[in-house]
């Protein structure tokens, strides 16, 4: 494979990759510490994290691993899990995508800056906004792939870290790529030898760009993400569930008593504490998109008058109430928030006493 990637070598790197991580998993609070000071990009606790595992000569490669993981926890968090099959044919159009972003560079600063606050909210605004939804993931896998780039040259080689690093990064690699996407030929044949692997006819079209990285991490982000999702296709995350199966799971191994509500989309189980638990389908909640789509295991916390505490909510920073108060005709009630962790989470006020219910003297 003269003019493509040789597998022995593929293997030779996965082989030394495996060295290194083996080096640092040694000891979980030494992985565990190493995770905190990436995602703080500081350098000083990165490279005392390496030396003390005897894994500082392997420093870009523990990086690329760690920053392959922290890109799907990222796009996750930023985009959802995947729900539509990814293919090379929206290759081109999101391509175009980026031919407009490139025109855009107060746009790009948006997009940093929601990804640097690991904002979903702001992340799928500006996707909205650049016509990018049908990309999202494509367009998160980007950012993150150049991201990574600066983060593991701040920790491998002690830089400061500059948000306004990523952008120029970003809005350069989005201008290489626009060169080569407003030449139709020139843009199929890169992305079927990327998609073929085809060194010949990638280092043929990159003879015209001085730092053909910038078109490379384009690449490579897009196709890592096809290739990962056509293997783990079976796997896909999804908040979509059935309710009725989770129902049996909850009475007959987890052996929890059914108890109110026993609908198609609604159940209520009591836990021996006194405690509710709970399943329902978004469509129980609203026919609004789930606000629980990123965590759609959430706590519930029940209140004695749920309008108090939720106008005391409204008034806390760093809170955002999600949807409306629900109330139903017997007085249930809930209220989904977020919390200033990103989590959603839930106000309940219990049902009213059905009139006459209540035991007398």
């Amino acid at each position: 494979m003269a003019d493509g990637i040789e597998p022995a070598d593929v293997a030779g790197d996965v082989v030394e990759g495996g060295k290194a991580i083996q080096a640092l998993t040694r000891e979980p609070e030494l992985f565990e510490a190493a995770i905190n000071a990436f995602r703080a990009r500081d350098a000083e606790k990165w490279h005392a994290v390496l030396e003390k595992a005897q894994a500082a000569i392997w420093c870009p490669r523990i990086c690329e691993w760690v920053c392959s993981k922290e890109c799907v926890r990222l796009c996750i968090l930023l985009a959802g899990p995947p729900r539509e099959p990814i293919t090379i044919e929206q290759i081109g159009p999101f391509a175009q995508l980026l031919v407009r972003l490139a025109e855009q560079p107060r746009e790009i600063e948006v997009l940093v800056r929601a990804v640097e606050q690991e904002d979903a909210r702001a992340f799928q605004e500006i996707a909205r906004k650049l016509e990018a939804s049908a990309y999202i993931h494509l367009l998160c896998h980007w950012v993150c792939y150049v991201r990574c780039h600066l983060v593991c040259r701040v920790l491998c080689e002690r830089q400061p870290w500059r948000p306004v690093d990523l952008v120029e990064q970003l809005r350069q690699s989005a201008t290489a790529i626009a060169s080569v996407a407003r030449k139709p030929d020139a843009l199929k044949r890169l992305i079927d030898g990327a998609a073929q692997l085809n060194c010949a006819i990638l280092k043929d079209i990159f003879g015209d760009f001085v730092d053909c990285r910038l078109i490379c991490f384009w690449l490579c982000s897009w196709r890592c993400l096809i290739v990962c999702l056509r293997l783990t296709g079976a796997f896909r995350l999804t908040d979509d569930f059935s309710v009725a199966e989770m129902r049996a799971f909850a009475t007959d191994v987890l052996g929890l008593e059914v108890v109110g509500q026993d609908g198609d989309d609604f159940v209520e189980f009591a836990l021996d504490d006194g405690a509710k638990f709970e399943l329902f389908g978004t469509s129980a909640v609203s026919d609004e998109p789930s606000p629980f789509a990123l965590n759609p295991v959430i706590a519930g916390f029940l209140v004695d008058d749920i309008e108090l505490a939720r106008d005391e909510l409204a008034r806390t920073p760093g809170v955002e109430l999600l949807g409306e108060l629900y109330v139903m005709p017997d007085g249930y009630a809930w209220q989904a928030f977020r919390a200033p962790d990103g989590h959603a989470y839930e106000l309940v006020a219990e049902a009213r006493p059905p009139a006459g219910g209540e035991a007398t003297n």
